[in-house]
């Protein structure tokens, strides 16, 4: 897939499902989430700094804290260094980079036998449960999985949610979710890890390969992933066929 073509599908994808509402501006666009934390609300500019609609801009900024939800500014690589004094200039600082990782299918993985089961009202506990020791409390566990299942049992047409837990021994040890949109031909791998006294015994790549197969199951060929680059998943995802696409940078205020 073009590098320049997986961002304007990730977009769409999460219309809907992540992101609750896209407001698009002539020198930037506001993707709202359902999450009032900042890295999860995005101002993602289509311009130089210079050009940017400071009062459109501020105008938002302010209705936004109104309503107590935070946001970042979402920059790609080709826009960070004429943004970087911008923005340290207006109190933010990088927080964090999003590398787009993607993959074309061309077959099916050969997935190690495991106990993979979907979430459903009898295990979903399991699922919060590890995520939070994953986690821990920086991040929304509770929130973002029941959204997940909630667009599950909503049946979104042309999209499909595989939100699943590996248990071994009978102990959840791993988790992956799985958005296929069938109308686009992609199909997004996240929330994904290992329990920190599960890893390096290959659960993680058995998940990605789970997930990639029901994506392929479901006739989408293009897969992608959003990681940071300094964490294991990133080589993990390497390991397996995938390449960057582009990466993106988190600012935030303190």
């Amino acid at each position: 897939m073009p590098s320049h073509l997986i961002f304007e599908k990730a977009e769409k994808l999460f219309t809907g499902i992540l992101f609750k509402e896209t407001k698009k501006y002539p020198t930037f666009t506001y993707y709202t989430s359902y999450f009032k934390e900042p890295w999860w609300n995005w101002i993602v500019p289509n311009c130089s700094p210079e050009n940017l609609d400071e009062y459109s801009l501020n105008k938002l900024l302010k209705t936004e804290k109104m309503l107590n939800r935070q946001n970042c500014f979402y920059i790609n690589q080709s826009q960070q260094t004429e943004y970087q004094s911008y923005l340290h200039s207006k109190g933010y600082t990088e927080s964090d980079s999003d590398f787009y990782l993607g993959l074309k299918l061309t077959k099916k993985f050969i997935v190690p036998d495991a106990e993979i089961q979907e979430l459903n009202d009898s295990n979903i506990k399991d699922q919060i449960l590890l995520a939070d020791g994953v986690f821990g409390d920086d991040f929304d566990s509770k929130g973002y999985t029941e959204l997940f299942e909630y667009n599950h049992k909503k049946n979104i047409t042309d999209k499909h949610f595989h939100n699943l837990l590996l248990y071994k021994n009978g102990l959840p040890v791993a988790f992956g979710f799985l958005i296929v949109d069938k109308k686009d031909n992609i199909a997004y791998l996240h929330n994904a890890a290992t329990h920190p006294a599960h890893r390096r015994k290959g659960y993680f790549d058995t998940l990605v390969k789970y997930r990639c197969n029901l994506a392929f199951d479901h006739g989408v060929k293009n897969v992608f992933a959003i990681v940071q680059k300094e964490g294991a998943s990133y080589n993990n995802y390497l390991k397996l066929g995938f390449k960057e696409k582009d990466t993106f940078f988190t600012y935030t205020k303190k």
